[in-house]
């Protein structure tokens, strides 16, 4: 487990998917998704109806800590 998912772990996601093109996590407690988009380096955070919500700075640490590691951030 890479410390990325370690801190998601600690927040409550889970990862549920990891694909050739993405990786997703989830947190079941608050319906929310945050998606990395492999292909296009993209970053998705929603709902489970599709809508954005607010991220808070342990989420935004992880979600920067997972793009170090995934070679996006030089």
């Amino acid at each position: 487990m890479s410390e990325a998912d370690k801190l998601f772990y600690e927040l409550g996601y889970r990862k549920i998917q990891v694909e050739r093109n993405s990786i997703v996590y989830i947190n079941i407690k608050y319906n929310e998704k945050i998606e990395f988009d492999l292909d296009y380096k993209q970053i998705i955070c929603e709902t489970n109806i599709g809508t954005s919500f607010p991220l808070t700075m342990q989420e935004l640490q992880a979600i920067n800590m997972k793009c170090e590691e995934l070679g996006w951030v030089k």
